[in-house]
């Protein structure tokens, strides 16, 4: 009796072991199967949250996977009023991990490239992982842990050469009667407007419009190394200067009153132009957007390609809405977060259009 015992003991310690050694050769189930911590931290720059931007649906895509996963995904947010602050945010969140289980995974998402200037002195744990947003790769490479970075960005290519095409097309249309009076005729100026003009963006902008024109040099207002930026010239332009503790929330206003300057007149000594803006400011946008709101009443059209999320129907804006889906590439990462790809293409958003408001709305 006591040897059939025996037996039916070590029958069930053997099917036991089978079973955890099935589940341990699934490649592809879900770490929280297996009880596993996993921890996600998005880091916005100083500022970037609270207008509906597209910020605010990255931490959506992160509150809805940890929710989707609540006994194994813990998810939180970084947005501080200075770049200091989020440093040293940052900092004590790498040094909260020191003491954690080894078999916990950690992400670490930063959604500029601004915010590499925040991994100074950040010492992150062997198994911590970081991702980059809107950054080329070996720029994230030389901040993030070797072999543990990765990058998600969106190519604007497309959406930019379909700007070029659709604003020198009305150009045209609306200087048709006077256009052989010119004797020269130019293509752009181009602007891309940014918060910062600092940091090289994962976006494809300035290099599509390179591309297209190559004749043309890409200027930085301000910077004295580049003594022949030329009216034409594709232009960087940023809010501010590098300062770690200088308060981002305030720009709002700054933006209103910089949307004053940014239409260029087409005509301009015998010369016929064709400008676009291509404004990128984040949360302070929508500072931009109620310029145009505000001052519908005069003949200026505007001339500018939004980045982000829709934010009027009033005015004649064209928008490249940034789709990152950050949550399907958090969805991969759980079921196997040491076997992600070191870079990452998502789909390319196109231009749309203010004509297809509408249309585009009910898509959503």
């Amino acid at each position: 009796m006591k040897r059939t015992k025996w037996l039916m003991s070590v029958l069930a310690v053997m099917l036991m072991l089978t079973a955890c050694n099935k589940d341990d050769d699934t490649p592809d189930k879900p770490q929280e199967a297996k009880g596993v911590p996993m921890l996600v931290t998005i880091v916005f720059e100083p500022g970037q949250l609270g207008a509906m931007c597209t910020n605010d649906y990255l931490q959506l895509d992160v509150h809805t996977f940890a929710n989707e996963h609540p006994d194994s995904v813990v998810g939180s947010f970084i947005c501080l009023r200075t770049f200091e602050r989020t440093r040293v945010a940052i900092q004590e969140w790498a040094e909260a991990g020191k003491d954690a289980p080894g078999s916990e995974h950690r992400l670490l998402i930063l959604t500029s490239p601004e915010l590499m200037r925040c991994m100074k002195g950040v010492t992150l744990r062997e198994n911590d992982q970081v991702l980059m947003l809107r950054t080329w790769l070996d720029d994230a490479k030389a901040v993030g842990p070797v072999g543990r970075t990765h990058v998600l960005n969106l190519s604007y290519a497309k959406a930019v050469r379909q700007a070029v095409e659709r604003y020198n097309a009305n150009y045209q249309e609306i200087y048709a009667d006077t256009l052989d009076s010119f004797s020269q005729k130019e293509c752009g100026p181009y602007k891309i407007y940014r918060t910062f003009c600092s940091v090289h963006v994962a976006d494809s902008i300035v290099e599509t419009l390179h591309e297209l024109f190559p004749e043309k040099k890409i200027g930085y207002p301000f910077d004295n190394t580049n003594e022949d930026t030329g009216l034409y010239d594709i232009m960087n332009w940023g809010l501010g200067e590098i300062d770690e503790q200088q308060d981002q929330c305030n720009w709002s206003e700054m933006v209103f009153i910089m949307s004053w300057a940014t239409w260029v007149d087409p005509i301009s000594e015998g010369v016929f132009c064709q400008p676009i803006q291509f404004v990128d400011y984040g949360v302070f946008t929508r500072s931009y957007e109620w310029y145009w709101i505000t001052h519908g009443y005069n003949d200026e059209q505007p001339q500018c390609v939004i980045i982000g999320e829709y934010g009027n129907i009033e005015e004649k804006l064209d928008y490249i809405v940034p789709k990152y889906n950050l949550k399907s590439w958090l969805s991969r990462w759980l079921a196997n977060p040491d076997n992600m790809p070191e870079e990452e293409w998502g789909e390319a958003p196109r231009l749309t259009i203010w004509e297809e408001f509408e249309s585009y709305q009910g898509k959503q």
